[in-house]
């Protein structure tokens, strides 16, 4: 029995559309959500030094 895959999905509503701008997939939801829980913070702190970047959301979703 083949298990499911997940993905990590970075997206953006800054056209005023949903636009993916990075995705990687992951066998587990475990490792996405570790994945996520370590780029946020970083994606945090640049936004918070420059307000130009748009506003992103993560999301994960099986495959």
């Amino acid at each position: 029995m083949a298990e499911n895959k997940f993905v990590l999905k970075e997206l953006s509503t800054y056209t005023g559309k949903t636009n993916i701008l990075y995705q990687k997939e992951f066998e587990s939801r475990e490792q996405a959500e570790k994945y996520r829980d370590i780029i946020e913070p970083l994606l945090r702190e640049t936004q918070a030094k420059n307000p130009a970047l748009p506003y992103v959301k993560f999301i994960i979703e099986e495959l």
